[in-house]
């Protein structure tokens, strides 16, 4: 079996009597065309202008580009969710955030999971339509910061507080 969207080839996913999955390839944003599924035996089905490629997905910028767990991440770029109406996942150098906060086509914002500090990878964004926009190295999980001490660790209202350690800035500012 062969499928074309808009005269481009797809790939068959999965193929019955009576569904066919696609995965459609790169094409020029905006073209429209048929849909049209040939058997083995030549047999084809058409429907006419039953496909639209839309603008292609772009990662535009990552803020913060390097963070640890919790760091609110915003991802701004150009169709991100590929034509489909939400965003499916999300992921900073391969892990899973813990939740999408904003999800638009221009701007997508993020909780960072739990990372490994020092390790970096791509921002993937594959919305619930399958579209997958990526961006390589755009992100990197600083080391989690720990409080060694506190001094005192009790007080009351006006009680000046000292916490030393590492990384107590979680890689933003104050």
């Amino acid at each position: 079996m062969a499928a074309i969207l808009a005269g481009v080839s797809a790939q068959i996913q999965f193929a019955n009597n009576s569904v066919v999955q696609l995965r459609s390839d790169a094409s020029a944003s905006g073209m429209i065309g048929d849909i049209v599924l040939t058997a083995n035996t030549g047999a084809t089905v058409i429907s006419a202008s039953g496909w639209t490629y839309t603008t292609p997905q772009s990662i535009v910028s990552v803020t913060p580009s390097t963070g640890q767990v919790n760091t609110r991440v915003s991802i701004s770029g150009v169709n991100l969710r590929g034509g489909a109406s939400a965003t499916a996942a999300v992921y900073l150098a391969g892990v899973s955030v813990q939740q999408i906060l904003t999800d638009t086509d221009t701007l997508i914002v993020v909780v960072a999971s739990p990372g490994v500090g020092g390790s970096s990878g791509s921002v993937v964004i594959v919305a619930t339509s399958g579209a997958i926009v990526s961006a390589a190295g755009a992100w990197q999980y600083a080391t989690e910061g720990v409080i060694a001490s506190v001094a005192p660790s009790v007080g009351q209202f006006g009680t000046l507080v000292v916490t030393t350690g590492t990384g107590l800035r979680g890689n933003g500012s104050v």
